[in-house]
């Protein structure tokens, strides 16, 4: 969604975000790999600064950067203090804290922002991305794939996952 969204200029200012330095860093990598591999995309000219954050400046007027939510840091969310994107792509989004979204919120543009969250479903109804996911408004908003549909899925992760999961029929699998 990012590489499109990017390529087809739906947006302004964009915002790249995951849990902690580790996963943002393995994101921006691939997403940066692309524009710069990618015989279409790199036509885009994308021009990254990888530290402290990333922050890529593309020929279409683009601004993308990276933020650590740093869950697990003295401040969690602090990074989007004095950013007003328009576009967020969230990755490992069950980790979200409460503390984290109303940062998140408060520093989005008063225009408007897409929040497109991605991740495994291991939260709770109560947590932020449980309110989203379990509010009935936004069942047709809502892609929720099942381990299964995975290309390589296999007999033997199906066994592994049963056992591990406790059945079909539960959350995990």
């Amino acid at each position: 969604d990012c590489l499109i969204a990017t390529f087809h200029k739906t947006y302004k200012w964009g915002t790249v975000s995951s849990c902690d330095a580790i996963k943002v860093r393995s994101v921006m990598e691939k997403v940066l790999a692309a524009f710069e591999k990618h015989p279409i995309l790199r036509f885009l000219n994308a021009r990254p600064l990888r530290s402290p954050a990333y922050k890529v400046n593309f020929d279409n007027g683009i601004l993308l950067e990276s933020v650590n939510d740093n869950i697990a840091g003295k401040t969690p969310g602090s990074n989007y203090f004095g950013k007003h994107f328009d576009r967020n792509f969230s990755e490992e989004s069950s980790f979200l804290t409460d503390e984290i979204t109303s940062k998140k919120m408060m520093a989005s543009s008063e225009l408007g922002c897409i929040f497109r969250y991605s991740g495994m479903t291991t939260f709770s109804k109560n947590s932020p991305m449980g309110r989203i996911f379990f509010d009935i408004k936004n069942e047709k908003k809502i892609v929720n794939l099942p381990s299964y549909a995975n290309p390589t899925w296999d007999k033997q992760k199906e066994e592994d996952s049963i056992l591990e999961f406790g059945g079909r029929n539960s959350q995990g699998f």
